[in-house]
């Protein structure tokens, strides 16, 4: 089941992609302490104790800049969550998506929340390839999530969550831990993913075309 998923990763966000993630997290972390300590109004005790959002907005424009200065050829957009509390930063993938996420536990995917939850849910058929008569319809394209530390940047780990939010179908390791450099030879070219992944790709591109 991991290995699936492992290989879609690959696939979607090379190896070669994901080294940038730990210099763009340490840039945000850094930005937001400099933010937090030259303006007078993040002093207050309620700015600290909601110091976590400024590392947010620090994280999505680190993750943007990447993507505007052309070092990740992907698209992005700015999804509304299900309540309209707010706005999220959506990497648009080949044929999935990614978002982010601050969490206190690395073990257990981020809190319930509808636009997660939604997309988990299109995970779940292309797990088991061998159960063709309990496939589902897709209605969406996959999520991944990359998560980063709350208070700290302790760790950074990309994932898809199972159904329900109570667990991670796969979880990479910590991407901090990643080398600085990465030759083509590491990065696992699609001829090689597993065949589920080259179905759960042609599923999606049915999709795609089905609705426009």
């Amino acid at each position: 089941m991991s290995s699936q998923i492992e290989g879609f990763l690959a696939n979607q966000l090379p190896i070669c992609y994901q080294l940038h993630i730990p210099a763009a997290l340490k840039t945000a972390y850094e930005t937001a302490a400099r933010i937090a300590k030259e303006e007078p109004v993040f002093s207050m005790m309620s700015a600290k104790d909601n110091h976590g959002r400024l590392v947010s907005w620090a994280t999505d424009f680190a993750i943007l800049r990447l993507i505007k200065s052309g070092s990740w050829p992907f698209d992005y957009k700015w999804e509304t969550f299900d309540k309209p509390t707010g706005r999220f930063l959506q990497v648009v993938l080949p044929e999935s998506t990614l978002s982010i996420s601050q969490v206190k536990n690395r073990h257990h995917p981020p809190r319930k929340v509808g636009f997660r939850e939604n997309a988990a849910l299109s995970n779940q058929p292309y797990l088991f390839p061998t159960m063709e008569e309990e496939r589902m319809q897709i209605f969406g394209l996959p999520s991944f999530i990359l998560i980063h530390g709350h208070q700290g940047l302790k760790f950074a780990h990309i994932g898809m969550s199972k159904p329900g939010q109570k667990s991670w179908m796969y979880r990479t390791g910590n991407l901090l831990e990643l080398p600085k450099e990465v030759g083509d030879s590491d990065v696992p070219p699609v001829e090689h993913t597993e065949e589920s992944v080259l179905m759960l790709k042609e599923d999606i591109m049915k999709w795609r075309r089905d609705n426009g």
